[in-house]
C-alpha cells in the first residue's frame, strides 16, 4: 500500500511528502494499515479536472466599502483567500487630493498603505466614486468632473501607488425621477442621454490626463435589452462601450440566482463589449453555490473575447459566506473534515493542483494551514487526517 501511495503522488524516494506525513501520525502498526487503505479510497475518489480557457487569468473582482474602517492588513489577507484580483474600492475621492483643500493626510496615508500591500499579491485597486445618481443630470456634471480631478491628482503626486482605474456607480435608473416615469420611456431616455453625456466627459478628462487609468462602469443588465427594443437607445451596450472601457451589467437583486439567469442576462452584453458580470452574494444561500455559479458562468464565457470575469457584491458579504462555509480542515468544502480533505492537501503539496482551485473553492491557505505554521504542508494533511478519523478531537490552532 505505501508502494501505492508513492506512485499515485509520483514519487519514489522513501523521504518523501507521503512519508513525512506518515511520520506526524503516531498510532500503532496494526491501525497504520487501515489508515494506508482509508487514503488510498480517499486518494482515488479524487477527479482531475481539465481547465479550461485559462480561467485563471479572468478577474475576480468585488465591490468594496467602508474603508476608513477596515484594517488594511486583515482585508488584504482575505482578499487573498477569496481570490480577488480586482478591488472597486468606495472612496471619498475628496480626501485624497493633496492640492484641495478637504484634503485628509491620515485617510490619504491609509490608501497608500492598502494599495502598496496590494501590489504583492497583485490585486488591482480601482477608485470607485460619482455613487450618487444625481451626477446623472447635465448640471452636476461638473461636480462629477471635480471627483475624477481629484482621483488623478492622487496618482500624480503618488506615482508608486495609483489607482489601476476608476469605476463609477451614478445609477441613473435609480433616480426618483426614473421611478416617477413609470412606463414612460421617452422620460427614461432623456435620462440616460445625460448619463452618457457625462460618460463622454469623463472620457474626454481621462484621455487627455497624464495618467493611465481604466473606465469602468456598474449598469443594470436590462439597459442594452431595452436599448434592443427601442426603449432606450443610450443604453447600448455598444454606444457605452464608446466611452467605457468595461461594463459591469449587476445581475442580481431578484435575479441572478443561476448561472442560467446570469448567462442569459449578460450574454448581449459579453457578445458586444468588455464585460464584467456583477453577481450579488445575496442571491446565494452559501459560499459554495456562489463559487460553484462563477465556475459555470468561466467555463461558459471562456470563448468570448470580452468576457472578463466576473464582480462581486459585496466584499462585506462574501468574506461573511467564506468564514460561515469554509472550516479549518475542510478542504473539500463538504461541512465535514474527512480524508478527503487531506488528500485534497496532500494534492497540493505534490503539485498535483494549485491554488487557488475553482473545483474547491473552499480549499485556501487559511483552511489548509490547520497548524497555523503559515505553509500549506504534509504535516497539515496529517493532523486533518487525523482529525478525520477521530484519533485526535482537539481543535485546530487556526480558524479562518
Amino acid at each position: 500500500h505505501f508502494s501505492n501511495l508513492l506512485t499515485y503522488t509520483g514519487k519514489s524516494n522513501p523521504k518523501s511528502v507521503l512519508e513525512v506525513f506518515l511520520l506526524h501520525i503516531v498510532i500503532s502498526p496494526a491501525k497504520i494499515i487501515v489508515i494506508f487503505l482509508i487514503i488510498i479510497i480517499a486518494t482515488s475518489m479524487l477527479v482531475e479536472m481539465e481547465a479550461i480557457a485559462e480561467t485563471s487569468q479572468l478577474m475576480r473582482c468585488v465591490w468594496m466599502y467602508h474603508f476608513p474602517e477596515f484594517d488594511n492588513a486583515t482585508e488584504i489577507k482575505y482578499l487573498m483567500e477569496l481570490s480577488v484580483n480586482q478591488v472597486f474600492l468606495s472612496l471619498d475621492v475628496r480626501k485624497i487630493d493633496s492640492t484641495a483643500g478637504t484634503f485628509d493626510r491620515q485617510y490619504t496615508q491609509k490608501l497608500v498603505d492598502f494599495i502598496q500591500r496590494a501590489k504583492a499579491p497583485e490585486i488591482q485597486i480601482h477608485a470607485m466614486t460619482l455613487e450618487e445618481p444625481i451626477f446623472t443630470y447635465e448640471v452636476h456634471h461638473p461636480d462629477g468632473l471635480a471627483l475624477i480631478e481629484h482621483a488623478l491628482q492622487y496618482c500624480r503626486t503618488h506615482p508608486h501607488e495609483v489607482f489601476a482605474g476608476i469605476h463609477i456607480d451614478t445609477e441613473p435608473h435609480a433616480l426618483e425621477e426614473w421611478k416617477e416615469a413609470g412606463d414612460d420611456w421617452t422620460r427614461r431616455e432623456l435620462l440616460m442621454a445625460q448619463y452618457v453625456q457625462l460618460l463622454s466627459k469623463i472620457r474626454h478628462a481621462l484621455d487627455k490626463s497624464d495618467v493611465d487609468l481604466e473606465f469602468s462602469a456598474s449598469i443594470a443588465w436590462w439597459y442594452n435589452e431595452r436599448a434592443d427594443s427601442g426603449d432606450l437607445p443610450s443604453g447600448d451596450a455598444v454606444l457605452l462601450a464608446t466611452y467605457l472601457d468595461c461594463l459591469a451589467p449587476m445581475v442580481y437583486d431578484g435575479i441572478g440566482g443561476t448561472a442560467e439567469e446570469i448567462i442569459k442576462s449578460a450574454s448581449d452584453e459579453t457578445a458586444e463589449a468588455k464585460t464584467l458580470i456583477g453577481m450579488g452574494v445575496h442571491e446565494f444561500d452559501t459560499y459554495i453555490d456562489l463559487m460553484n455559479v462563477i465556475k459555470q458562468v468561466n467555463h461558459h464565457f471562456a470563448e468570448y473575447e470580452n468576457y472578463q470575469g466576473v464582480s462581486i457584491f459585496k466584499y462585506e458579504t462574501l468574506k461573511e459566506a467564506y468564514i460561515a462555509s469554509c472550516k479549518p480542515g475542510d478542504t473539500s468544502g463538504n461541512s465535514i473534515v474527512t480524508p478527503l480533505d487531506a488528500a485534497i492537501v496532500l494534492q497540493k503539496v505534490v503539485g498535483k493542483i494549485t491554488l487557488p482551485d475553482e473545483n474547491y473553492p473552499c480549499f485556501t491557505p487559511c483552511t489548509a494551514d490547520v497548524s497555523g505554521d503559515g505553509t500549506v504542508s504534509a504535516y497539515d494533511a496529517g493532523l486533518i487526517f487525523q482529525r478525520s478519523i477521530g484519533i485526535v478531537q482537539r481543535s485546530f490552532l487556526i480558524s479562518p
